[in-house]
């Protein structure tokens, strides 16, 4: 979801950023931060800020959802928040009011925590995803994992397995989804 964490350092704690957007998954070279602080300042917006129910799709996505849903497919939701149920109800409100009522099953996990056990229960499938370490998560557990290419990400290009596709973003992706289902039609898109 868009820009809604990349707001909050500047607006709700002063600190200055290194740029609009993290250019990393090292949230400390973005804000100058110790660890500590980035992951208190993670859990208020996550679970205390109201913001957290009002985030804005990422360019492209809610296109994409849709014609996946018109092409027939079942989509999943696997998303790291907080296992605070406030949070969760955030959560998926914000998910509701964004794509509507287009899930089949919506899972907030526990910040920081492997997506690897709950890919796991689902069937081989196509998985999108913009972190590296959940992207590998998805392969493990039997997925084809398809990769948005952030700056946050993009240092994993070059190590990244050939099983990883990576996109350019959401418009970049829907063709390469397609292509992927009809060279590997067992798969579904979740």
């Amino acid at each position: 979801m868009g820009a809604g964490l990349a707001q909050l350092p500047q607006e709700d704690t002063g600190v200055e950023t290194n740029g609009p957007r993290p250019c990393n998954w090292d949230l400390g070279a973005w804000t100058g931060m110790e660890n500590a602080a980035i992951q208190d300042m993670i859990a208020e917006f996550n679970e205390r800020s109201s913001d957290f129910g009002f985030l804005e799709p990422i360019e492209g996505a809610q296109e994409a959802v849709r014609q996946f849903v018109d092409d027939g497919h079942e989509l999943i939701v696997v998303t790291s928040c907080s296992e605070d149920p406030v949070c969760i109800a955030r959560r998926e409100q914000n998910l509701l009011d964004v794509f509507d009522d287009v899930f089949e099953e919506i899972h907030c996990l526990s910040r920081g925590i492997s997506k690897l056990d709950t890919l796991s229960r689902f069937p081989a499938s196509i998985w999108v995803e913009d972190n590296y370490k959940n992207a590998l998560a998805g392969l493990e557990a039997g997925h084809k994992p398809m990769l948005l290419e952030y700056p946050h990400n993009a240092d994993f290009k070059a190590e990244s397995p050939d099983e990883i596709t990576w996109s350019e973003g959401w418009k970049d992706l829907l063709p390469k989804m397609q292509e992927t289902l009809r060279d590997e039609p067992r798969l579904t898109v979740h």
